[in-house]
């Protein structure tokens, strides 16, 4: 396969790891290993949306490297102190040329991620309850009318979890109108 224009190819080294080929990064995301002789792009796998590449060691076993974090340690300069984790500029998982990386900080990668398209503000995406459901659970315990076994069932939840949203430990986010 070709190279892109603008693309550079380094070696790629792991740290500790021998290789039993030789394998290339690209600063356009692209993985090329030489197993057989020939440059051969890797297509590799997705782990949770983000592109894998797997190497073989000299002691015949695979092991997964994350794309970006290949591009990274080899295009982009050292990372500063606390700097472990690597953002994609574009939000992109899957853009991993170097100009569309950046080392973080975990607090610098959480507010990049509020800022990002796919953040669902006030959302809890795996609970059984919505907002709406949760208001009307406090406003009926605020009342007091109805016993709380009868509030857990009535919404399908076990009564630790009425008394969490109670005491504030679970949806605290969510107030009620008084």
């Amino acid at each position: 396969m070709k190279d892109f224009k603008g693309e550079i190819w380094k070696e790629v080294n792991l740290k500790g790891i021998d290789l039993k080929s030789k394998y290339e990064v690209s600063n356009l995301g692209r993985i090329k290993s030489y197993a057989y002789g020939r440059g051969k792009i890797l297509k590799g796998t997705l782990i949770e949306g983000y592109p894998a590449v797997r190497f073989r060691t000299k002691e015949e076993k695979l092991i997964n490297q994350y794309v970006h974090r290949l591009v990274a340690k080899t295009f982009l300069p050292k990372p500063k102190e606390g700097q472990r984790l690597i953002l994609h500029l574009d939000y992109d998982k899957t853009n991993n040329r170097a100009d569309n990386l950046q080392w973080a900080t975990r607090k610098e990668q959480i507010d990049h991620k509020v800022k990002g398209p796919n953040h669902r503000k006030g959302l809890v995406t795996n609970s059984k309850l919505s907002k709406n459901q949760v208001i009307e659970i406090k406003r009926m315990l605020k009342e007091g009318k109805l016993r709380k076994s009868v509030i857990a069932r009535k919404f399908l939840i076990s009564h630790t979890q009425l008394n969490r949203i109670e005491s504030g430990a679970n949806w605290a986010n969510v107030k009620l109108d008084d």
